[in-house]
Formats: structure tokens, C-alpha cells, sequence
């Protein structure tokens, strides 16, 4: 995957819920504005996979990890 660090925002619209409200954002609301853009897909909070955050380690007490 490539930095997109200082590129270029593609058209969008979305709804946001701000100061009690929702509120439709554009790309065009963010022009000569920092912007940190999150979003996350709702699977990723899925109860199917509830140890993918769990690393196994070695039963003995070394550092490595498994």
C-alpha cells in the first residue's frame, strides 16, 4: 500500500453526527482544512472473530513470540 500522505481527496458525501445532529460533509467542506478521515467497515466488530487481536507465545518464558 502507497502513502497517501499530501494526495489528493476524491469527491465524496456523507452523513455525520455532530453537536447532536446529523450533518451531510463534502470534500468541499474540508478545502484548506487538517482533516483526519476514519471510518471503519462494521464487520471489523464482529463477535465471529473474537481473539484475532490474541497472539499466541511460547509456553516457556522466552520473549518470542510463537
Amino acid at each position: 500500500m502507497e502513502p497517501i500522505l499530501n494526495s489528493y481527496l476524491p469527491e465524496f458525501s456523507v452523513q455525520a453526527f455532530h453537536n447532536g445532529a446529523f450533518k451531510t460533509v463534502t470534500n468541499n467542506d474540508l478545502k484548506g482544512k487538517w482533516a483526519i478521515l476514519f471510518f471503519y467497515l462494521p464487520i471489523s466488530r464482529s463477535y465471529a472473530l473474537p481473539n484475532w487481536w490474541i497472539w499466541p507465545r511460547n509456553t516457556n518464558n522466552s520473549s518470542r513470540w510463537a
